[in-house]
């Protein structure tokens, strides 16, 4: 679910997806198998299982491709939420209230980081009360920790605190910490490249070493 609301699918466009890759997946090997069958002139299990495999795989891509898209989603989501931290400190110079800003900065952008918070505050709108616990709650279910902070320098308003210097030297720590995290990922990254470029030169290694250690031995 979480990873559906990131990606601003809903979940029965997810199964939607899901049920159209099992038909597909079924469908192409039985059109092959029939064909096949009719080549030979015979009838064979092998087709039914590739029908089977294709359906399984089909129906489990959606759900595959949600998970491997995970991470890169998720650096997104922390991107364009520190973006919204810094529109949301734009208004409060304007000398707007912590949820004016707050609102006037989720309307800026239809991202689906965006789009979430904006839903949150307007239904804490509806609802006649401050909307800080809920972004909390919404920073913990996407798995954002910058949102449940913000929310928490945002409650500040309620005490009539300064918001625009705590705002700045928050999105600052945010920002330290997402560069960190991009360099890591990108120090793993190239280690995995490293590793790979080293295979080849062994393999290329072996092709000169090969030889001599089969004469060696066959003396």
């Amino acid at each position: 679910r979480r990873r559906l609301r990131m990606v601003g699918t809903s979940i029965d466009r997810h199964f939607a997806h899901k049920t159209v890759g099992a038909v597909i997946g079924a469908l192409v090997p039985a059109l092959l198998g029939g064909w096949l069958s009719w080549l030979i002139g015979g009838f064979s299990p092998l087709p039914a299982l590739f029908v089977l495999a294709g359906a399984a795989i089909g129906f489990f891509w959606p759900d595959l491709r949600l998970r491997q898209r995970d991470r890169a989603v998720t650096q997104d989501a922390a991107e364009a939420l520190l973006t919204y931290v810094d529109l949301v400190t734009l208004e409060r110079l304007a000398n707007r209230s912590g949820t004016q800003a707050l609102h006037a900065a989720a309307g800026v952008s239809d991202v689906t980081v965006f789009r979430a918070i904006a839903e949150v505050l307007e239904r804490a709108r509806l609802e006649q009360r401050a909307p800080y616990a809920d972004l909390q709650r919404l920073g913990v279910e996407l798995r954002l920790p910058a949102l449940v902070d913000i929310a928490d320098v945002m409650r500040l308003d309620e005490a009539g605190a300064a918001l625009s210097g705590a705002l700045r030297a928050r999105v600052k720590e945010l920002r330290d910490a997402h560069l960190t995290a991009m360099k890591v990922h990108a120090t793993e990254i190239s280690e995995r490249m490293g590793v790979l470029m080293v295979i080849p030169t062994l393999l290329f290694g072996l092709l000169f070493l090969v030889p001599p250690l089969l004469r060696l031995l066959s003396e």
